[in-house]
Formats: structure tokens, C-alpha cells, sequence
């Protein structure tokens, strides 16, 4: 499937399970809780990915 090996698919399958995951992962505890603190902060982590991913494909293109 779309040329890759099992290898590669398997891997793909793992890293798209992940980041459908990331939110449920990284927000382990209720928002109202003592824990909440240690929470991943999702939204601001996953905007930070953004910006370094526009980078990654802007100074490829370069």
C-alpha cells in the first residue's frame, strides 16, 4: 500500500495512532483537578509544532 514496505506501513500506522492520540496522551488529567497543572498543554504545543513544521517545508523549498 502506496509503496511501502511492511516496515514503513507499520511505522506510519504507529505515528498516525499517536498524533490522533496526542490530545487524550497529553491531557491525562481533568482541567479542574489539582493535577491539571502537569497537563501537556495541548493547543499551545501543537501550534508550536505548526510554526516548526512551516519552517521545516519553507528552507526546503528553499
Amino acid at each position: 500500500m502506496l509503496g511501502l514496505n511492511k516496515k514503513d506501513f507499520s511505522l506510519l500506522v504507529i505515528v498516525t495512532a499517536l498524533t490522533l492520540l496526542a490530545p487524550f496522551f497529553l491531557n491525562p488529567f481533568p482541567t479542574n483537578s489539582g493535577l491539571a497543572q502537569f497537563n501537556g498543554g495541548y493547543p499551545d504545543l501543537m501550534q508550536k509544532f505548526v510554526i516548526f513544521g512551516i519552517f521545516a517545508v519553507g528552507f526546503n523549498i528553499l
